[in-house]
């Protein structure tokens, strides 16, 4: 059998199950694990174990999947040692001492995001887990500054010709027949960068929200009643990411243990800028770690390697949700879901049109499938040559395509990015995902009038 079949309207139906399933269940693995399986058994019938069997070997034979296990893993091992050295409360405590409000450690955090703009992994995950001790400190709800770190990390690599996305989305517009004219890949991906609206939108966004000058909405207003009547900076959910105490933020500043701190992160950011390579960059940040750590006996070597262990476990539900969204991804592609809702948006396409229609087909896809970039990708070779026929202009139409792959990094439930700012905060990953997204969506809704504006205007 054809392992893509095309079944119109019913290609929705994994999907259906996949949301309906976390949002009663609030399980996002599971979840993902019951659609894929789902749209096997409508392409392959009673085949449909053995296919799926094959399709997890090849995913996990991926070198992306395996790069990703790496960078997490590692990670975690880094951030491990850093808690375990006292270096991130020696941090937060710098925090806690210069931004005294609640406002200014949101503020602080957005500023703390938008200089670590390199890499989104990078950047959730450092805004995250350094900034969270200070954000219970100031009785702050984690999904706060889930929501922060993440807002700060996907939408804002957009925004610089330097960064991981940068790079992959310069290598796909340069390959596009019909806009190689404009110039080469980097070049469209950089002039394209005023029009990227999703990202300047959720950036007014997170500043008003952390000012305060938005409302809060359902779920997120329920953590902010949690906090205030008393209760913990998490949800009972997420006690089980939260079992062992942490250490006390001091008053005093301990600059010995911020220098533990800083020293690591900054050959981390540093290296990322010189090597282009975030793998390299942690393990040679790991290495600063040991050097710092073990001659001066601020660890044993005992418990660098209990660190290790630590850092991978605390990584496991994450990459067991990335592995689950790239076997959604596939059974997706598989049922023809990215086919059907590009091919019933194609009689709306018109000059004006096609850059707003474009952002939200893509935003769809990517938000459906969990994919920041598989998704949007796939679509980009039907646009382009769309774009040329209805004279739409090309930049704008590049605009919308990078920022629906923002928005689907910043609020698909399980998105990468997503299950990191979870992980980074110690937060279950559906109250992350579903406190966040009325502000992601009021984020669209902005990007998407300009979209129509400009495609009227340009």
């Amino acid at each position: 059998m054809d392992s893509s079949v095309y079944f119109g309207p019913l290609s929705l139906i994994p999907a259906i199950i996949v949301f309906a399933f976390a949002l009663y269940t609030k399980k996002t693995f599971e979840a993902l694990l019951l659609g894929a399986i789902t749209a096997y058994i409508m392409v392959f019938k009673g085949a449909f174990l053995s296919n799926a069997i094959d399709v997890m070997y090849s995913i996990l034979a991926n070198a992306d999947t395996q790069w990703v296990f790496l960078v997490c893993g590692l990670f975690g091992f880094l951030l491990a040692m850093l808690e375990k050295s006292h270096g991130s409360f020696a941090f937060a405590s710098v925090m806690n001492k210069y931004f005294k409000s609640k406002k200014a450690t949101l503020v602080a955090s957005i500023f703390l995001g938008l200089i670590i703009f390199i890499d989104d992994y990078l950047s959730v995950l450092t805004v995250g887990s350094s900034v969270r001790p200070v954000a219970d400190k100031k009785r702050i709800p984690r999904e706060s500054l889930a929501f922060i770190a993440q807002g700060t990390a996907a939408p804002i690599c957009l925004l610089a010709p330097v960064s991981t996305w940068a790079v992959f989305w310069a290598g796909i517009y340069g390959n596009q027949v019909e806009w190689q004219p404009l110039g080469d890949g980097m070049s469209l991906f950089t002039k394209s960068i005023p029009f990227v609206f999703y990202s300047y939108a959720i950036l007014i966004v997170m500043f008003l929200f952390a000012l305060g000058k938005l409302p809060l909405i359902g779920s997120m207003k329920s953590a902010h009643l949690r906090v205030e009547n008393g209760g913990k900076t998490y949800s009972e959910a997420s006690e089980k990411y939260n079992t062992e105490p942490e250490d006390m933020i001091n008053d005093e500043i301990d600059v010995r243990g911020f220098l533990n701190f800083l020293i690591p992160i900054g050959v981390l950011i540093g290296v990322s800028v010189w090597k282009s390579d975030l793998l390299i960059a942690v393990i040679i940040a790991i290495v600063v770690c040991i050097i710092m750590y073990l001659p001066t006996k601020i660890m044993s070597f005992d418990t660098i390697s209990s660190c290790f262990v630590k850092g991978f476990e605390t990584m496991l539900p994450m990459f067991f949700i990335v592995f689950g969204a790239f076997f959604f991804q596939d059974a997706a592609a598989k049922v023809g879901l990215t086919a059907y809702v590009v091919d019933s948006v194609k009689p709306l396409m018109s000059s004006h049109w096609l850059p707003a229609i474009t952002f939200a087909v893509i935003s769809l896809i990517a938000f459906i499938t969990g994919s920041n970039w598989g998704g949007p990708a796939v679509v980009v070779p039907m646009v382009a040559p769309l774009c040329a026929a209805v004279s739409a202009n090309p930049l704008l139409t590049l605009g919308a395509i990078s920022s629906a792959s923002g928005f689907g990094a910043h609020s698909a439930i399980f998105a990468d990015n997503t299950v990191l700012a979870s992980t980074a905060t110690k937060l279950d990953n559906t109250d992350h995902a579903f406190s966040q997204l009325p502000y992601t969506l009021i984020a669209f809704a902005i990007a998407f009038i300009a979209f129509v504006i400009m495609g009227y205007i340009l």
